[in-house]
């Protein structure tokens, strides 16, 4: 097995990675309209032996194997999971080919597995909210956070009783047009919508050899950054790459130094989707006990017919807001846009470096892909933003798949080659 994966038994780590078959990791989204809901782990464990099988009175983990053990999955020392057991499941075949299948969930499921009591919010941001509603204590959330403060205040509030807590954070995240999401370390995070925008891509999608990829890429001058677990980061150019990874050290990649060179890596799959999935001309936004605020594009209903998105019971603290927020779904949503959708990219086939890339991209990074189908004609050159993550890892393989939302939807993009930054302000909704 190309990952270690290991199980906390009485909250002591023990590594299982010799019985794995494989692992499948999904967390993120599919679609920038879709619900954030909470990361999945499985792995199938050889249980030939009945090594795992708790009415096993001699097994070694007899009296240990329960619900709600803690997992970790990691690769090239960057953790890919840290979440919890929810099902044990066993398969018993006549030939003694047994199977223990492990089912596990992350932070947000446990978020969604609790009901809030009833309450009364005061204003304040997206930040500050998602924290008070996570330590009440009918929630009592445990694990480590990282919260971007947000833009839009949230309105006062009367939270009704048994109000389910995921539910509720996913209403303040979407008036914020954020991701509320837990990350390949177990940490909930909080990004807002303009996370991205100061970044440069993390990496680029596209074929090493093409003579277009060559020309706007300038590998030799990459500055990476490294964490060897030292107070301070070390910081070494290309030609000290090769002395770094010896050492083990844990890459650590600032995309927003200016002169950071995102790594070139080739992808197995790619999906462009050009359609109606992301059509709508008719945009109603209604605030809680507000009225409905609702825009549309007369010439766009004219050419494709009335397309219609609603969203509801939003925590804006006004009207004017939430009519400024269905403004700009309109304007983003009114045409169909050439998207790329997603990325398949063969981890075992890269190298350490390159893997270390792709094992530490994260939900909300820029990508960027650069790609001349079938080298006809011009290429294609546009950034997105990772919005889902699945790692597939066998005995000897690893494909990573990302599921992706064009890079204009973080805010109003100018003719300008950065993006349209000015001077170090950014323009976003």
């Amino acid at each position: 097995m190309s990952a270690t994966v290991s199980i906390y038994f009485n909250g002591i780590s023990e590594n299982v990675t010799n019985f794995v078959k494989n692992v499948t990791i999904r967390r993120g989204r599919s679609r920038e309209l879709d619900t954030f809901t909470s990361g999945s782990a499985s792995f199938n464990l050889n249980n030939h032996n009945r090594t795992f099988d708790p009415l096993f009175t001699a097994g070694p983990y007899f009296g240990k194997i329960r619900p709600r053990l803690r997992v970790t999955i990691v690769k090239d020392e960057i953790s890919l999971f840290d979440g919890f057991i929810e099902d044990w499941n066993f398969n018993y075949d006549v030939d003694g080919n047994s199977i223990a299948t492990v089912a596990c969930i992350d932070g947000l499921a446990l978020l969604s597995q609790t009901v809030l009591s009833e309450f009364v919010n005061t204003q304040n941001t997206p930040a500050e909210r998602i924290e008070m509603v996570i330590n009440r204590d009918e929630v009592n959330y445990q694990g480590n956070i990282n919260l971007d403060p947000g833009f839009n205040v949230m309105q006062a509030d009367t939270v009704a009783s048994d109000t389910n807590t995921l539910s509720y954070l996913q209403r303040v995240t979407d008036t914020d047009l954020g991701r509320l999401f837990v990350d390949g370390a177990g940490v909930l995070r909080y990004r807002d919508r303009t996370s991205g925008i100061l970044e440069r891509s993390r990496v680029v999608f596209g074929d090493v050899d093409s003579d277009y990829i060559q020309q706007i890429s300038l590998l030799s001058q990459a500055s990476l950054w490294f964490d060897a677990s030292e107070p301070d980061s070390v910081r070494v150019d290309a030609a000290s790459i090769g002395q770094t990874i010896v050492q083990d050290a844990v890459l650590w990649f600032d995309a927003s130094d200016p002169d950071y060179v995102a790594p070139v890596i080739n992808f197995a799959g790619i999906e462009i989707e050009f359609g109606s999935e992301f059509l709508f001309n008719r945009v109603s936004v209604t605030r809680k006990d507000g009225q409905p605020q609702v825009t549309g594009d007369s010439l766009s209903q004219v050419v494709y017919g009335i397309r219609a998105l609603a969203k509801s019971d939003l925590l804006f603290i006004s009207d004017a807001e939430a009519a400024q927020y269905s403004d700009y779904l309109t304007s983003i949503y009114k045409d169909p846009d050439i998207r790329v959708a997603s990325h398949t990219v063969l981890i075992h086939g890269l190298s350490v470096l390159h893997r270390r890339y792709m094992q530490r991209l994260e939900i909300g990074d820029v990508v960027r892909t650069v790609w001349k189908p079938n080298q006809v004609g011009v290429a294609i050159d546009r950034d997105s933003i990772v919005e889902g993550i699945e790692h597939s890892i066998g005995l000897g393989t690893h494909s990573i798949k990302l599921q992706l939302t064009p890079f204009s939807r973080a805010g109003f993009i100018l003719d300008d080659p950065n993006r349209g930054l000015l001077d170090t302000s950014e323009m976003t909704y």
